[in-house]
């Protein structure tokens, strides 16, 4: 071939280049490489392999939001034992719990388990969890009477959680009361030298986990 049919070539050649460029950069600015669809649903948690029915309402995944009364029914559908623990959590933020002359944040109080607290019946293949009132589930927890207990008001959100676990998966089921009681003021703080002032010295829990 002579040199003009060889500069012809190099020519389509040339275009055929930048109209493929052309389509890889038109791709990759309005898909891109390796990017997942906008429109694609987000992935799911999937859910545990055993339900929880509390209160004729069955749970197969964590789930927040519930309300409590003072007597609750809970069957744990699953293959063996399973144990059950209740804990503090910080709702949507964090108020003030007031034991005898201390005052506690909310928030420190999430390490302590608050399963013997509770009132709980087992039944064969159920049980119930149920309360008086707030001020005498935590009376139970520092082991002073619920007469001593006082907060500055519960926030809303989940306050407490309670955990399943069997065959090495656990359902957690956030929960708040009906019914916290009324709020009160802050008072001043009692001089703990005062013999006047009621001083928690410690915590008795009488039991600290549920074994079925």
């Amino acid at each position: 071939m002579n040199s003009k049919i060889y500069s012809t070539v190099a020519i389509v050649v040339m275009i055929l280049a930048l109209i493929a460029g052309a389509v890889v950069l038109t791709v990759y600015f309005t898909v891109g490489f390796g990017t997942p669809a906008t429109d694609e649903p987000t992935p799911q948690p999937e859910p545990v392999g055993f339900s929880v029915t509390l209160n004729d309402k069955s749970y197969t995944e964590n789930t927040g939001g519930l309300v409590l009364g003072t007597q609750n029914n809970i069957t744990v559908d699953a293959d063996g034992e399973y144990i059950v623990a209740v804990t503090a959590v910080v709702p949507s933020s964090d108020f003030e719990l007031r034991v005898g002359s201390e005052r506690w944040q909310w928030s420190e109080i999430t390490s302590f388990d608050l399963t013997g607290c509770f009132d709980i019946s087992v039944a064969e293949d159920s049980f119930t969890l149920g309360y008086t009132d707030f001020a005498t589930l935590m009376g139970k927890a520092f082991g002073v009477s619920g007469s001593e207990i006082a907060h500055s008001g519960v926030p809303e959100g989940d306050v407490f959680a309670m955990s399943i676990t069997t065959g090495g998966e656990t359902l957690t089921l956030g929960f708040r009361f009906e019914d916290f009681g009324e709020a009160t003021e802050p008072e001043d703080p009692v001089d703990p030298d005062d013999p006047g002032g009621d001083e928690v010295t410690g915590i008795t829990l009488d039991q600290t986990q549920i074994i079925f």
